[in-house]
């Protein structure tokens, strides 16, 4: 199962869950909706983990009413130095045609 974290003060009604030692759900109060995100997979990395896959949902925080569709998230990342960049991104959402993917290529650090 998974622990639940209930927020209080000016964080009152976000909450989080955690499965093995993982952010696995995220209910927040974000700029006037409510955006929930569950994570099904991670990638490891040398100093903790990357959400892999994911979903999204936003809600009226007034009427429960659900804004737009849900979408579904795939993240790739490259090591680039000590990094762990974004090198590709798809995106599927409710109600939407099609997959949206977003590759990103010679990824370098400056300096």
């Amino acid at each position: 199962g998974a622990i639940e974290i209930l927020m209080g003060g000016k964080s009152e009604g976000d909450r989080y869950k955690l499965r093995n030692n993982e952010v696995c759900h995220v209910h927040r109060h974000i700029h006037g909706v409510v955006v929930t995100i569950d994570t099904f997979s991670t990638h490891p990395t040398p100093d903790g983990y990357l959400s892999h896959t994911y979903d999204s949902v936003y809600h009226d925080p007034k009427t429960g009413e659900q804004k737009g569709g849900k979408s579904v998230f795939e993240d790739d990342y490259t090591q680039v130095g000590d990094y762990m960049i974004l090198s590709r991104r798809a995106i599927e959402t409710e109600g939407v045609d099609g997959v949206s993917e977003f590759k990103f290529s010679n990824i370098q650090l400056l300096g």
